[in-house]
């Protein structure tokens, strides 16, 4: 279990393609605003939460047997309203064959 400014975390299982916390989070802890390159899911097991998303801004309430995954590379924070006991779910983000954002478009000159 390691300490958190906002409550607790513990690593229940780490691979290469999934890692799984249990967190608790005291009345009114929250995180630093933050973002992943993976997918990041919470699974609300007790108690009630905000998940606020910025560009654009976003909030999600969460209660117990509630879940919302955070898309990779959105800012976001959480914060406990009561105390909160979840899990986090992180995997990498799936490959979108759409990805390509072009500045040109190709021809022949």
């Amino acid at each position: 279990m390691t300490p958190k400014a906002w409550g607790t975390t513990q690593c229940l299982l780490r691979t290469d393609t999934v890692e799984v916390h249990h967190i608790k989070v005291v009345p009114n802890g929250y995180c630093s605003v933050h973002r992943h390159r993976k997918l990041n899911t919470f699974l609300i097991v007790d108690g009630e939460i905000l998940i606020r998303l910025f560009e654009p801004d976003h909030m999600v309430f969460l209660s117990a047997g509630q879940e919302y995954t955070v898309p990779s590379m959105r800012w976001h924070q959480f914060q406990a309203k009561t105390a909160v006991e979840a899990i986090e779910v992180y995997v990498p983000a799936p490959l979108d064959p759409e990805d390509i954002e072009r500045r040109s478009e190709g021809g022949v000159a």
